[in-house]
């Protein structure tokens, strides 16, 4: 039996998470038996996974204009020179892979939800482009989107405001990473609190610094907070330190590698996580991965990605008053965190990778239809 041909685009997926999400798909998509794999990345030593046929195309990431022009011209063009049987685009946009007849089967994975936020003015005034992406993505999500035979999330309310905003079929739940379930946090209390993430102002750290200047009123507190801001970095992080700045034993480490990252949670002892909107929140699942306690918003993405991990408490994501009582609590050893528990997710759903891939390939035939 001839092998059959997996292509895997991704070249928009260069850093954090997202990178991380690219190299676990390709890991488990050269075990699968019978298929070849070939990924279009901006940088194949960045990806690093060995068995697969790299196709680099790094001028894509420098611009919107190039990027369309890649997903709906030149996606075309490498489709009728590669010959896929199946097509996973990692990065949200559904390329064109032309017209022929049978049409080549192709899914897309969707990890930004940016287009379901509902954007206050003063952060629309903070970060512009934030407001040009909410606009672009539901554009862009449109697109194609019914030549898919599945379209991939990660979380259960994602495919909900998918099937409602696009009545879109066939949308798998798919976690990016294995569910570290029935785990304890080891570090139950401490001083040092981490919230690593990019500095966009859905992110909400001026809740996280709001909460620590009223725990800095106490002459007493010792805590120290660790940021992945830069003080001279875009207006809301340069807003951020100036309003900010003034506060004692704030770390304002700037943008930092994953593994830089990495290192960083062996040294801390809370996860901070106050993003107002995720698509998944890859630290909450690095922070169960190395015993953190984690105090996170209330909201469905972190009570997903928490699922069952005994050790995380969670807060109103604009009150810094009850965020400042929980890392205090947290300080001396008393915080109340639940016993968070993991909704149930319907199918389809994939829990890893390997499953996720196994639903997408099983019974590729190139004389089927897409499923509409």
């Amino acid at each position: 039996m001839n092998e059959q041909h997996l292509v895997v685009s991704a070249v928009n997926l260069t850093e954090g998470g997202t990178l991380e999400i690219l190299r676990q798909c390709l890991a488990e998509a050269v075990k699968l038996p019978g298929w070849r794999v070939t990924a279009i990345v901006h940088s194949a030593k960045k990806v690093g996974v060995d068995g697969i046929h790299y196709v680099e195309r790094p001028e894509v990431k420098r611009s919107w204009l190039k990027r369309i022009q890649f997903e709906y011209s030149e996606c075309e063009k490498l489709a009728a020179t590669l010959n896929p049987d199946f097509w996973l685009s990692l990065h949200d946009m559904t390329p064109n892979l032309g017209s022929r007849t049978p049409a080549i089967p192709q899914a897309v994975y969707c990890h930004n939800a940016m287009c379901f936020y509902s954007i206050p003015l003063r952060e629309a005034w903070m970060d512009p482009e934030q407001l040009l992406f909410i606009k672009l993505y539901s554009f862009f999500y449109r697109m194609n989107l019914k030549r898919n035979s599945a379209i991939v999330v990660q979380q259960d309310w994602i495919r909900k405001s998918f099937e409602r905003r696009f009545n879109a079929k066939n949308v798998i739940v798919a976690h990016p990473l294995p569910d570290e379930t029935n785990r304890t946090a080891v570090k139950r209390a401490g001083p040092r609190f981490f919230y690593p993430s990019f500095p966009r102002v859905f992110k909400n750290y001026e809740t996280v610094l709001a909460a620590w200047e009223q725990l800095c009123a106490d002459p007493a507190w010792d805590g120290v907070l660790t940021l992945t801001l830069a003080p001279d970095g875009n207006r809301y992080q340069r807003w951020l330190h100036r309003r900010y700045g003034h506060l004692r034993q704030v770390r304002w480490i700037g943008k930092v590698s994953h593994s830089e990252v990495q290192s960083e949670y062996e040294k801390q002892d809370c996860l901070v996580f106050a993003s107002k909107l995720e698509t998944w929140g890859l630290p909450l699942t690095e922070a169960k991965q190395n015993g953190l306690s984690i105090i996170a918003s209330d909201l469905p993405y972190a009570r997903e990605a928490v699922s069952t991990y005994h050790g995380a408490s969670f807060f109103p994501p604009n009150d810094a008053k009850s965020l400042a009582h929980q890392k205090k609590d947290f300080r001396e050893g008393r915080l109340n965190d639940v016993q968070a528990q993991a909704p149930t997710v319907d199918s389809p759903f994939a829990a890893n990778w390997q499953s996720l891939l196994r639903q997408l390939l099983q019974g590729v035939d190139r004389t089927t239809p897409p499923i509409h």
